[in-house]
């Protein structure tokens, strides 16, 4: 509970059983951080994080509800966010600013996307509630590829 930074990257992977997960002091992550393949998982909080040095993967997490990373300001690469089923809003990312792309595919109930920056292309497929770029509050370095 008392970690505030690690040097390298974080995976929180195929945790079957894992349901929630805090991480009140955690600040920064060097490298990557993963969230993949936790079927029970369906909330996650890190109230301190501000930086993602690398890639954030959220993928795969069918249960997911709800997460907050409210003081994110910067994810050094990209965000994927992908599968993962009972997710409706990514606004526990609002005003993270995505070094390269921000992918977001195959979230059958999302509604939203993140606000913030994208230093290169958004990729937004298959995503039966979106409806285009509404709500994308963003600037963008590349270009929108959106389809339904």
């Amino acid at each position: 509970p008392n970690l505030r930074e690690i040097q390298g990257d974080l995976r929180i992977e195929q945790n079957g059983d894992l349901s929630s997960l805090y991480m009140p002091k955690l600040e920064a992550i060097s490298g990557s951080l993963s969230i993949r393949d936790n079927k029970a998982l369906t909330y996650f909080d890190f109230p301190s994080l501000n930086t993602i040095g690398g890639t954030f993967y959220l993928q795969a997490n069918p249960d997911l509800e709800n997460f907050d990373c409210p003081y994110l300001q910067t994810i050094g690469k990209d965000l994927l966010v992908q599968e993962n089923t009972n997710l409706y809003y990514l606004s526990g990312l609002s005003g993270a600013n995505i070094g390269r792309d921000l992918i977001v595919s195959l979230n059958d109930n999302l509604m939203d996307l993140p606000a913030g920056s994208i230093g290169r292309d958004a990729i937004v497929k298959y995503n039966e509630n979106i409806d285009g770029a509404s709500g994308l509050g963003i600037a963008m370095g590349g270009s929108f590829f959106f389809e339904p």
